[in-house]
């Protein structure tokens, strides 16, 4: 499933997950890849798949300045969120 995954070291269920959603990611867009010659997918074709319907959605990051009060959004596209 993934090189980081080695039978005999402890892994943690997130890091299963996030190999297992890459990795079926990466099946289901294979076939997309291919015919386009083999060159990388947008971002923004990869998150129509499958696997960003079921499990994908968006990080927002914000950035209030405090001298102005004006404020910035970024949004990442996620498959998984890392609670910390």
């Amino acid at each position: 499933l993934s090189n980081s995954l080695v039978p005999g070291r402890q892994e943690d269920a997130h890091e299963f997950w996030t190999a297992l959603v890459k990795h079926l990611q990466s099946a289901v867009i294979r076939p997309h890849v291919q015919a386009n010659r083999g060159k990388k997918l947008p971002i923004a074709l990869q998150e129509t798949s499958v696997m960003y319907k079921i499990f994908g959605g968006y990080l927002r990051s914000q950035i209030l300045c405090t001298a102005c009060n004006k404020g910035s959004n970024t949004y990442d596209s996620i498959l998984d969120l890392s609670l910390e």
